[in-house]
């Protein structure tokens, strides 16, 4: 699981994130990157509506975003703010599909140590 110290949980981190990210845009994800002056990355996760109107398939994916990130963290070079914008297409996916997807995300970012 993802430690509190590894999210980004207040609006003001997040406001920042959004307005001063680099954008990395996918046919089924948004990856927005912010680097900072500690030595912690972390993580935010964002899944609107439009991926599903029901919450427990979007907690679900939630959840494997986390766990995805949590297993990618030691291989992610340290002082970012990353943040995973959900599309529709991506709740259709298998947790391994998921997790390649992602990681090819993030390696497209060079953010890989």
């Amino acid at each position: 699981m993802l430690s509190a110290k590894h999210r980004i949980v207040t609006d003001r981190d997040w406001h920042n994130l959004h307005r001063r990210g680099q954008t990395y845009h996918e046919a089924d994800a948004v990856l927005k990157v912010l680097p900072r002056h500690t030595p912690d990355t972390r993580f935010g996760f964002s899944i609107g509506l439009k991926v599903s109107k029901k919450s427990t398939q979007r907690n679900l994916l939630k959840r494997r975003l986390r766990v995805i990130a949590a297993k990618l963290l030691p291989r992610i070079k340290p002082g970012y703010d990353i943040a995973i914008i959900a599309k529709p297409p991506l709740k259709g996916l298998t947790f391994e599909e998921l997790t390649d997807h992602i990681t090819d995300l993030i390696a497209r970012t060079k953010l890989f140590k």
